[in-house]
């Protein structure tokens, strides 16, 4: 078979490809962008693939909407993006599916400065498209503004379930304070009930500790909800180390909060007796030696201290304390 025979099939079969995503209706449409799929492992079929220009419309979706193949170093992260965690072995994995099938769904960017284009959603994609050795990426251009942006990405992260609830929390709470939005017209924007957006903005009330286990997937939502009703962080952290530890289940963490919890009720009912019982003492002892005194008590230890206020009453103290030793 001739080179040229070689490169017409080629052509043929990566036309199909992406030909088939944006619903082109005729080979010349196909055709075009054949050149954005990437569907061999080496580099030099990427450097010998005709290039397109950054600029080339291979499809317009609407007045607004493109579909353009562009440079891959024209794109630019969102610092808007609400997943914020990718974990390096799913991009490999991901980047290597690319490098034999292509992109099958193109990132969604927005005009950015100096002929840049902006993620607004597929950051992921574009991560792993850049380890798999592409030149350039096929995106859908959208004109919107920033909130619509922020609020399109953090849509289609919720609905492929790439968020964890940290980061959806912190998304939730970015586009309520920035947009100023309460619950309920948040609720109606993201498709979400008010009850369940109120449920994951509490998640940001946990220590900071566990709510890295949440991010991390040590700890599940279910067992964050029940960590929230201890109010202390301290003792958050202490109970979520307890739970990756033992490996405990949602029904498991329940007993062990509630165990700790009592114990920490019992802790405080008998310091507030001991403290009860050391102002008492304080108070006889002022009326004893006629001057101001600091207890002070725990854990079965105790510091006195004694106020004087001039040397005669030091030695005064120490002369009765003398005589008393003497009896």
């Amino acid at each position: 078979m001739t080179t040229t025979s070689q490169n017409k099939n080629k052509k043929s079969a990566l036309g199909r490809g992406l030909g088939s995503l944006l619903g082109a209706s005729n080979e010349a449409t196909e055709a075009k962008p054949a050149k954005t799929q990437v569907t061999n492992n080496t580099k030099n079929t990427l450097n010998n693939t005709k290039k397109i220009e950054p600029s080339k419309v291979v499809r317009t979706i609407g007045i607004e909407e493109r579909i353009l193949s562009i440079d891959i170093e024209k794109i630019t992260t969102n610092k808007d993006q609400p997943r914020k965690k990718f974990e390096r072995e799913a991009l490999e994995s991901l980047a290597q599916s690319i490098k034999e099938q292509g992109i099958i769904q193109p990132i969604t960017v927005k005009p950015g400065a100096s002929g840049t284009f902006e993620i607004i959603a597929g950051e992921r994609r574009w991560r792993a498209s850049q380890i798999a050795g592409l030149h350039k990426v096929p995106v859908i251009v959208k004109k919107i503004d920033n909130q619509k942006a922020m609020e399109f990405a953090l849509i289609e992260n919720i609905q492929r379930e790439d968020l964890n609830p940290i980061e959806e929390a912190l998304a939730y709470q970015h586009l309520m304070e920035k947009f100023d939005l309460n619950q309920s017209e948040l609720g109606q924007k993201v498709g979400k009930d008010r009850a369940t957006i109120a449920n994951l903005l509490r998640l940001l009330n946990l220590a900071p500790e566990v709510k890295e286990m949440v991010v991390s997937g040590e700890i599940s939502m279910g067992q964050a909800k029940l960590i929230l009703a201890v109010k202390d962080l301290r003792l958050q952290f202490k109970i979520a180390r307890k739970v990756v530890k033992s490996k405990l289940n949602v029904k498991q963490t329940d007993k062990l909060i509630k165990k700790l919890q009592g114990a920490e009720i019992i802790n405080k009912n008998t310091n507030k007796v001991l403290n009860m019982q050391t102002q008492n003492l304080k108070s006889e002892i002022q009326k004893i030696l006629g001057t101001k005194v600091k207890l002070d008590y725990e854990n079965g230890k105790s510091k006195l201290q004694i106020q004087f206020y001039s040397d005669d009453e030091l030695n005064s103290f120490v002369d009765n304390l003398r005589q008393s030793w003497n009896k």
